[in-house]
């Protein structure tokens, strides 16, 4: 597998000498653009585009930078829980085919109890990634269905559900990051080789697991 290189996109001037751009603050639309423009004549693959639950959105981040960039893909950091799954999923798929394909999706479960209290989220840790794993599942649903379908699981319901807009579900993989050493149940994520290059590329997912 060749090695790629991830940047990480801030949407401000920082406001110390911190070496680490994160996307919080305020959001200045020039250094934006002029931040992902440097990372793409500098020839990186992707830039992180972070979450947290007071910063700038980071699809509407990433879009705006897409527009203003040639080759860079963009790896959106994204939290289960807030928007349905099968609506994500024609997000995703809405976004990468904008772009020609460059979109990559790093799914999260947020960094605390306390900050995932901010965007209205009350559930333990170890429920958000279970969560997660329904979540993915349905997505791959919404864009490998080419007719109406029904799913029922312990946190999503949908009747009838399908998305015109399609990945190329031939290429899924999966991928796991584990907690801990102890014993695990695995979320399976989603992988492209080249999910920047191509329309109606699979997003690029990186996904983790939750403790048994």
């Amino acid at each position: 597998m060749p090695v790629r290189i991830i940047g990480m996109i801030g949407v401000t001037p920082p406001t110390s000498d911190a070496a680490l751009h994160v996307i919080e603050g305020g959001l200045s639309t020039s250094y934006l653009t002029q931040y992902a423009r440097a990372h793409d004549e500098a020839g990186f693959d992707l830039a992180l585009v972070g979450y947290s639950s007071s910063s700038a959105e980071g699809f509407l981040v990433a879009l705006h930078a897409a527009a203003h960039t040639k080759k860079l893909g963009y790896l959106v950091a994204h939290r289960p829980g807030f928007v349905a799954p099968t609506l994500m999923a024609r997000k995703i798929a809405t976004f990468d085919h904008l772009t020609g394909g460059r979109l990559a999706v790093h799914i999260i479960t947020g960094k605390t109890d306390e900050e995932q209290h901010g965007d209205g989220d009350f559930s333990p840790k170890a429920e958000r990634y279970q969560r997660a794993a329904e979540y993915l599942e349905l997505m791959k649903l919404t864009w490998a269905s080419e007719k109406p379908f029904d799913f029922s699981g312990q946190f999503y319901r949908v009747k009838g559900a399908r998305g015109r807009t399609f990945a190329d579900g031939s290429r899924w993989q999966p991928r796991h990051h584990c907690m801990s050493s102890r014993s695990t149940r695995h979320v399976s994520g989603i992988w492209s080789t080249r999910p920047w290059h191509s329309m109606q590329a699979t997003p690029l997912f990186t996904c983790t697991a939750w403790l048994k």
